[in-house]
């Protein structure tokens, strides 16, 4: 069955190439548009000269071109692997169909020129770069609906422009927002053949159940198998089931994979707003720019707790220490009753040992658990490991909190907060235990990639 969804990704690109003209570096806009050339993040070139065929680019003719001819000649065309080709058909797509003055006909003809070129006419054809400067001067963007009711997200995924898309979902845009027909981003990518995109929607959390107004899922939608199985396969996925569970309970408000050297390494659930009392909801901003980014492992069975009322002190509302850390009532370091407090740490990797973090499989590997926190300067105070390198034999009684040395920037590990006000809980975050335990990060590296 033919769906009605409109949005697209293509294959990952091999070296692209477009005539010898296309070197010319940015795009030129005279009296009349002559030219439109980039390059993107890929390496592929883009040159589109104008006037402009659209009939053609779809391989079509005017006389002969209904809606859903030129719907089928844009789906066709629009999985070529070449960037050139994809961006030629997504314009030409999106000439035909908008209904805004953007392009103007020339009498007598088929050929189009660009009247006024704006946010929707950048990300049909695709330059990235230019689209993202936009954005930088006008926020909002990322929020705006053409004509048809359809987001750039929506735009850039119909067209398989993988660069963009990734950008627009850095930048804030509403993964799940549903287009007038009822359709998502992850409708259009998977409607028009677009793997690679469907994969990085599911990765920072696009839901597969939405329905649109013909009763269509994403995963029904789909124009090949590939495309099915990734979303069949996401549905089954431990976290990003979790993650729809807890959105649903008004939780989490969105998930985002972290990066590190072109492979996720992190699975970030960020606390819904709306779990924040108003005073910490207004100065959310300035508590994001001016705290103290730092992390606490947890088990599973806390998560849902943590994410509705935040931290709270050992000794509050009948919470206990875990097994095998110390008491309520004990002194250590000098300080009685040293367990009635919050406790944090600046290394991800002291606080994701499996004595504070729980771990979980999804996808057939293992996740630590944690929670990013940020934590008022000065109203903590920071301790050594209290904990040996150690590793327990057979039979061997357990001992409390045991922990791998930590040293330079890492060193004193233990932040010990007695208040509940001085912390903010943002995120829920999953990291592969594997790139712990192989120490692919450092100190340096991890608050680089999880600082906002």
């Amino acid at each position: 069955m033919a769906s009605r969804a409109e949005g697209s990704h293509s294959r990952r690109k091999k070296r692209e190439t477009t005539p010898s003209s296309a070197a010319k570096p940015t795009s030129r806009a005279d009296e009349r548009l002559t030219y439109i050339s980039y390059t993107a993040c890929g390496g592929g070139q883009v040159y589109i000269r104008f006037p402009f065929n659209p009939w053609q680019a779809l391989g079509l003719t005017s006389n002969s071109a209904s809606r859903d001819a030129v719907k089928m000649a844009f789906r066709n065309k629009i999985t070529q692997p070449q960037r050139q080709n994809r961006a030629l058909a997504s314009l030409a797509n999106h000439i035909l169909t908008s209904t805004e003055p953007r392009y103007q006909r020339l009498p007598g003809s088929d050929l189009y020129t660009i009247r006024s070129r704006d946010h929707f006419t950048i990300a049909a054809y695709g330059n990235t770069e230019e689209l993202r400067a936009l954005i930088g001067r006008n926020k909002s963007l990322v929020k705006e609906s053409d004509e048809h009711g359809r987001t750039l997200l929506y735009l850039a995924c119909k067209s398989g422009f993988y660069d963009m898309v990734k950008m627009l979902l850095q930048k804030g845009a509403d993964i799940n927002k549903i287009q007038r027909d009822g359709s998502t981003s992850l409708h259009a990518a998977a409607f028009f053949g677009h793997p690679l995109v469907v994969g990085l929607l599911l990765e920072y959390g696009a839901q597969s159940d939405i329905k649109n107004k013909w009763g269509q899922t994403a995963l029904q939608e789909s124009h090949s198998t590939t495309i099915a199985n990734l979303i069949t396969n996401a549905s089954s996925d431990f976290i990003f089931s979790l993650k729809t569970k807890l959105t649903a309970e008004q939780l989490v408000s969105e998930m985002r994979p972290i990066e590190f050297k072109g492979k996720v390494i992190a699975k970030e659930l960020i606390r819904s707003p709306n779990t924040l009392d108003p005073k910490t909801r207004r100065g959310l901003n300035t508590i994001l720019k001016t705290w103290e980014m730092t992390w606490h492992g947890t088990q599973f069975e806390h998560i849902e707790s943590i994410l509705a009322n935040g931290l709270l002190p050992a000794g509050t509302r009948g919470i206990k220490p875990p097994d095998n850390h110390f008491k309520l009532g004990e002194t250590f370091f000098g300080i009685k009753n040293w367990a009635a407090a919050i406790f944090l740490s600046p290394s991800i990797l002291y606080s994701a040992h499996a004595a504070y973090s729980g771990r979980v499989m999804s996808n057939k590997e293992q996740w630590s658990i944690l929670f990013k926190v940020y934590c008022h300067p000065g109203s903590y105070k920071s301790y050594d490991p209290t904990v040996l390198s150690y590793e327990g034999m057979d039979g061997e009684p357990d001992l409390p909190e045991y922990r791998v040395p930590v040293e330079g920037d890492d060193k004193e590990v233990i932040l010990r907060v007695e208040s509940e006000r001085s912390v903010v809980v943002r995120s829920l975050i999953f990291i592969r235990t594997s790139v712990l335990e192989n120490q692919e990060l450092n100190f340096k590296d991890t608050v680089k990639i999880f600082k906002e």
